[in-house]
């Protein structure tokens, strides 16, 4: 007979308690990061927050532009409609005698058309502000700080939309301006008369910037002297484009050496803003950047 074997029963898992008691030992002992390693930590967070943070910041400016452009395309477009449904009369202008009461250099009559304003105060549709306010955050927009501004509210049936009457730097803008109400954008329409006048519809500005506010180099006003900038104008063909200030026959020397830029001038250029591409529409039968 084959002796018999006495198993013993062993447990298959160890005390809860010895288990607790190796994972306290485990954390109290666990070694923390160094000082040297939470540094090295932070430098690189610092390091890429300094290479990403102007990438966003270009991008979010990016988007911006394109958006700005994207307004000025809508109003371009609204005007050429305006102007077809009112015997081809850009916004605010007028192919009447009585409305080229003043000159140019040289004598050469200029169209000065309605100098629209508006109190931002008064109902919209009264005496005070007959084409109403422009709305945009949050804030009723008179349009007297920019003669031409009216020309937005006369055209606004066509675009339904006042937040596409503003760039969207407008807070910049409106910092810069002091409060008034001043709009992104400043038009050519009154001083261009009928459309048949315009004899260089994709050289002639309809619509530009009030502020460089797409140039990274310089924040000034369209018509002010200095180092030249980038501008986002619309044209009287209705495209869209970023120019610089300084490429078209406002510049002295081009105006000189270009046969095309005879005549040109502005409402002032015998005074304040010589280089005024705002009221250029003065003589509308001469582009304003020649090709």
């Amino acid at each position: 007979m084959a002796p018999t074997i006495k198993r013993t029963h062993r447990p298959t898992h160890r005390p809860t308690h010895r288990i607790a008691h190796r994972i306290a030992h485990r954390i109290a002992h666990r070694r923390g990061f160094t000082l040297i390693e939470l540094l090295v930590v932070i430098a690189i967070i610092a390091i890429l927050a300094a290479i990403l943070f102007p990438v966003f910041a270009q991008a979010r400016e990016a988007a911006r532009k394109t958006t700005c452009a994207s307004n000025m395309k809508q109003i371009a477009t609204a005007a050429m409609l305006y102007a077809q449904d009112y015997d081809e009369l850009w916004a605010g202008s007028s192919a009447d005698s009585r409305f080229a009461r003043n000159t140019g250099p040289g004598g050469i009559s200029v169209n000065w058309g309605f100098d629209i304003s508006c109190n931002p105060a008064a109902a919209d549709g009264t005496a005070g502000c007959r084409y109403g306010a422009l709305n945009y955050l949050n804030k009723r927009r008179g349009y007297g700080a920019t003669w031409q501004g009216g020309g937005l509210a006369m055209i606004r049936p066509y675009i339904k939309s006042d937040p596409g009457m503003f760039c969207p730097n407008q807070p910049k803008i409106d910092s810069a301006a002091g409060g008034t109400g001043e709009t992104g954008y400043n038009i050519n329409f009154q001083w261009l008369g009928p459309m048949s006048r315009v004899a260089y519809p994709s050289q002639k500005v309809l619509l530009i910037e009030t502020f460089s506010t797409h140039d990274s180099t310089r924040f000034i006003r369209y018509c002010c002297a200095g180092p030249p900038v980038w501008d986002i104008m619309a044209f009287c063909d209705g495209h869209v484009k970023l120019m610089r200030l300084d490429r078209g026959c406002a510049k002295l020397g081009i105006r000189n050496s270009n046969a095309n830029c005879a005549g040109w001038y502005a409402c002032n250029s015998a005074s304040c803003c010589p280089e005024n591409y705002g009221c250029s529409g003065a003589s509308g039968d001469v582009p304003d950047f020649p090709q």
